[in-house]
């Protein structure tokens, strides 16, 4: 197999930033050990045999409140401790609501939509046993109809807005509440660019964090109470790493504040091993794909970004098996003639490299409802992971404020794994040749709670609305 530095020398030359080259340069060649198991001289992909950097403590500790909400009966890891952790598949086992409830003194959030009722509820009841309540949320989520910031006017506000309007005054008149929007002007990656704070995140306490690939919303938790129209395939991870939550915290701290800050300074020695934080995951994902030995498994939204696709091609052209799940072409209808010639570019080299792709159809259901990929994530060798809330463009990994973490618990990469390898095989999934033809999506007309930004083949130019 190809080690790190020999992929390097096949990828273009628009690969070779200096930020890509530093990450690869620390990568280097797992290599057998004496009784035939994989070790590795040094860390790859800030990946350690044994240590603590990417296991942390989700690996051996676990999650009672998980057990008190029927979340952990029959996974497939042992538990230990009276707290949630660890990998949750939403739509099966979504552990937000339970998450909220084990709040003692605050919760902190930061997020690009919030459109789901009963989360919205939990927030009430928190506030009401006295939990200190802070959002920090983006203002102008793409065919979000609500502006959650106007005030609410009653001859235009339906009575769902006008509620969500009134949990902003509820929370910001709280003790100790906040409730403000993402400051773009200030925050974003590059600065004069557009940007979404499109991360998907709460802090409990200042002890726990959960990270989701999807919004909080009743497609993306699949929360049957709301009788979506569909389902999102997505996943959340809850974690209890000290020095990533105290990362987290400060970041939001900074964030809530809305000026300029210097976001790499927040991030201590070694945390790039454990956490993403967009406008900086460009280096440490790249630096994770390149740190392949065997085999990647992805599923995301769509991949449009350069510089991992290049690198994903140099992959599968050095020998590693490198497969890809992504959204339905036709999701938010049939593709115009104009965007044919970009999808068969985009999809092309994949299929000259040799990497099997998969489009996720609607015919795939999740909690029994029609389905739609929303999630990110990535699998390198069948035993490392990380989920977040990344797509694959290059404003998500450079401009947005998103999050993602990384993992190697074995039973939860393989618990993602089975969802992932069952999801790529599945009868109903399609060639991007089959999907462009919209025989299973058109009729349907999906909409996600994010269309322009994240569902369409071109984002930019979808005008979709929310499906919520």
């Amino acid at each position: 197999m190809t080690p790190c530095p020999s992929l390097l020398r096949k990828l273009s030359i628009s690969l070779l930033t200096p930020a890509v080259f530093l990450a690869c340069s620390h990568v280097q060649q797992r290599v057998p050990s004496s009784d035939g198991a994989v070790s590795q001289a040094s860390q790859t992909a800030g990946i350690e045999q044994g240590s603590e950097s990417l296991a942390s403590v989700e690996d051996t500790e676990a999650a009672g409140a998980g057990h008190r909400h029927g979340l952990n009966e029959g996974r497939p890891w042992g538990f230990s401790r009276k707290m949630l952790r660890g990998l949750y598949v939403n739509g099966v086992e979504t552990p937000t609501f339970a998450f909220l409830k084990t709040a003692k003194s605050s919760i902190d959030i930061e997020i690009y939509e919030m459109n789901d009722r009963d989360f919205r509820a939990q927030l009430r009841e928190a506030l009401d046993r006295g939990v200190h309540v802070r959002v920090v949320k983006d203002p102008n989520p793409v065919g979000e109809k609500c502006k959650f910031f106007d005030v609410v006017d009653e001859a235009k506000d339906d009575e769902d807005c006008q509620d969500l309007k009134s949990l902003v005054t509820e929370i910001k008149e709280s003790p100790e509440g906040a409730f403000v929007p993402f400051n773009k002007a200030e925050l974003c990656g590059i600065p004069g660019k557009s940007c979404f704070e499109h991360g998907k995140m709460i802090i409990v306490d200042g002890k726990a964090a959960l990270l989701s690939t999807g919004n909080f919303n009743g497609s993306n938790l699949c929360n049957q109470n709301q009788n979506p129209k569909i389902c999102n395939r997505d996943y959340s991870y809850v974690t209890h790493d000290r020095e990533v939550v105290r990362t987290l915290t400060s970041i939001f701290e900074h964030d809530l504040e809305g000026k300029a800050y210097d976001l790499p300074s927040l991030m201590a020695p070694g945390i790039e091993e454990k956490l993403t934080v967009s406008p900086y995951s460009l280096a440490p994902l790249v630096k994770f794909i390149l740190s392949a030995r065997e085999s990647i498994e992805i599923e995301n939204q769509y991949l449009k970004e350069p510089q991992i696709n290049q690198a994903l091609i140099a992959a599968s052209k050095s020998g590693i098996k490198v497969s890809l799940t992504v959204a339905s072409l036709c999701a938010f209808g049939k593709p115009k003639k104009t965007q044919l010639q970009r999808i068969a570019a985009l999809f092309t080299p994949f299929d000259e490299a040799g990497i099997s792709t998969r489009l996720f159809t609607s015919t795939m259901t999740v909690g029994g409802r029609a389905g739609y990929l929303h999630a990110k994530a990535i699998i390198v060798d069948g035993k490392y992971a990380w989920v977040g809330s990344v797509n694959g463009s290059t404003t998500s990994v450079s401009q947005n404020r998103e999050y993602g973490i990384f993992f190697r618990n074995p039973a939860m990469v393989q618990h993602l794994r089975n969802v992932i390898v069952a999801d790529h095989a599945h009868p109903q999934s399609e060639s991007w040749q089959e999907s462009v033809l919209c025989t299973k999506d058109h009729a349907t007309r999906i909409a996600p709670s994010d269309p322009k930004e994240l569902g369409a083949f071109d984002p930019e130019e979808s005008t979709a609305n929310t499906g919520e």
